[in-house]
């Protein structure tokens, strides 16, 4: 869930992410950039035809979509900067939607309202956030992660952890 993205940039690679990760889509607010738009369209890859995205109507809010999914049993998880659940120690193996804010403001009092989880990345000291999109990607490639890991055992082809995905073969 894009709740005020405003960058064409980040809109695209947000839906690049989601379908990278296997979300079964991505909905943003109707005040977003729009994930149609050229330089959206180009940073998402073609990925913005693969999955379903949609761009609410104007005053249709992310809130009702959003305690529509917990009414169906969803977890609604937003980002934040800081003072959230460490990303990787959250249980994201069930139906989690995720909401980003906007890249300067964060999030907006509907979300914290809503939502049932808060979620940060740990930095580094001396740095604020990291960009709205970037944040994103890492909690849902975590999240495919988790959920790889609970229906098949063990890490995803290409994990990091193995030598051959780091040099094409069985180690250096």
């Amino acid at each position: 869930m894009v709740d005020g993205v405003q960058d064409p940039g980040n809109a695209g690679t947000l839906v690049r992410s989601a379908c990278g990760a296997g979300a079964d889509g991505v909905v943003f607010s109707w005040d977003s950039a729009d994930p149609y738009g050229p330089k959206a369209l180009r940073a998402s890859a073609g990925a913005v035809f693969r999955l379903q995205v949609l761009r609410l109507p104007p005053g249709q809010e992310l809130a009702r979509e959003a305690n529509a999914l917990r009414s169906a049993g969803w977890t609604v998880a937003a980002l934040q900067p800081r003072d959230g659940v460490v990303y990787h120690q959250a249980d994201l193996t069930r139906p989690v939607a995720l909401v980003v804010g906007r890249e300067g403001e964060g999030l907006r009092p509907w979300a914290r309202s809503c939502c049932q989880l808060f979620l940060s990345v740990p930095l580094e000291q001396g740095l604020e956030s990291l960009n709205a999109a970037v944040a994103a990607s890492v909690v849902l490639f975590e999240a495919a992660r988790q959920r790889w890991r609970l229906s098949r055992g063990g890490n995803p082809p290409g994990g990091l952890d193995r030598p051959s995905a780091l040099y094409g073969r069985e180690g250096p």
